[in-house]
């Protein structure tokens, strides 16, 4: 009769298994740290990782503290607003900063 440990690898496992390997993992993370404002479903498609779902690649990120945002959209400026901001641009790229910060409030841009 033997004398058997009961250590952490003979334990049965009662969790599901992990659909990524530590492999896929490093390789999400290293993805989104070369480019941050990439989506799951770019790095999904990069690596094949067809068996798993963007949840769970943003699930890995945040296991690393890897928090993902979405990029706000810039407002739309139409062409005759361009135009307008250029010229103020321009004629006020001398002036100091008080005038930025305190004269605008007093100035009509119509």
């Amino acid at each position: 009769m033997t004398n058997t440990i009961n250590t952490v690898n003979d334990l049965i496992k009662r969790d599901r298994p992990r659909k990524t390997s530590m492999r896929d993992d490093r390789r999400i993370i290293q993805q989104v740290k070369k480019d941050s404002v990439i989506s799951a479903r770019a790095i999904k498609e990069n690596f094949n990782l067809v068996h798993i779902h963007e949840r769970t690649e943003r699930r890995r990120l945040n296991e690393n503290e890897l928090k993902n945002y979405i990029a706000r959209k810039k407002a739309f400026i139409n062409a005759k607003n361009q135009k307008k901001r250029l010229l103020f641009a321009k004629q006020n790229i001398t002036k100091h900063l008080s005038f930025l910060l305190y004269g605008l409030m007093n100035l009509n841009l119509s």
